[in-house]
């Protein structure tokens, strides 16, 4: 499959095409990006080429970042009907969030892999592209929500998923780093070298959710996706 550059020629047209939300046939091409981009095994005789495959998928969607917009705006209707108490979740709601948070760990694991067996530092551009995509998709602010509610259902059973996405967004940023860039976020001087504490982390935490935290799955988050997926639709109607 990798050999026909199926991701390219093929699922992204269909991705770009049919993205009805009411079409439960959009979830198909998006199983098979998870199974295109599944990790290399471990041990296996042709693991570098496997990796050489999956990071050419990877770079594939980071070429067409329109298209992350149509997928992820599949993920509303979920977590909407998660959020509002007085609509019902389906009975495969559970399974679309998990579909989802295992194309956004193999994505960080395709481009982690790849760099490890690979001096060339073109690994690291097309990570930071892709963490670009979800920041400005405000992915990282869904996946934020779905960790405070990990005890509930339908994420009760992701709970080891998102530590793993959580662990690749930041395994290659120093605490101190983390808490210097909230800090910078909310408009404050940079502080002098220090010593990260406990407090530090903390208070930061504290007042970048005050000024950023949003309560709702259906906030900007849902609906930035939403703006973001129709604009790409009409894009492609236009042609």
């Amino acid at each position: 499959l990798h050999a026909w550059n199926l991701v390219e020629k093929d699922l992204l047209p269909l991705i770009r095409t049919y993205h009805s939300e009411t079409d439960p046939s959009i979830l198909e091409p998006i199983k098979l990006l998870v199974f295109l981009t599944l990790p290399a095994e471990e041990g296996a005789t042709n693991g570098i080429e496997q990796c050489r495959c999956i990071f050419a998928a990877l770079k594939a969607l980071v070429r067409n970042p329109e298209v992350f917009a149509v997928l992820f705006s599949h993920l509303s209707g979920p977590l909407e009907r998660y959020e509002d108490s007085q609509l019902r979740l389906r009975d495969d709601d559970g399974k679309t969030i998990q579909l989802f948070l295992t194309l956004i760990r193999n994505l960080l694991l395709g481009a982690e892999q790849h760099a490890m067996r690979s001096e060339v530092s073109e690994e690291n551009e097309v990570k930071e592209n892709l963490l670009k995509i979800f920041f400005n998709l405000h992915v990282t602010a869904m996946l934020v929500q779905m960790a405070k509610d990990a005890r509930k259902k339908p994420f009760t059973e992701d709970s080891a998923l998102l530590i793993e996405v959580f662990h690749l967004f930041f395994n290659t940023q120093s605490p101190s780093h983390l808490v210097d860039l909230l800090e910078r976020q909310d408009g404050n001087e940079a502080p002098e070298p220090a010593q990260p504490t406990r407090r530090s982390f903390v208070q930061a935490r504290g007042e970048n959710n005050a000024f950023t935290r949003h309560g709702r799955f259906g906030g900007r988050a849902t609906k930035s996706l939403a703006v973001a997926s129709k604009s790409v639709h009409s894009k492609a109607a236009g042609k």
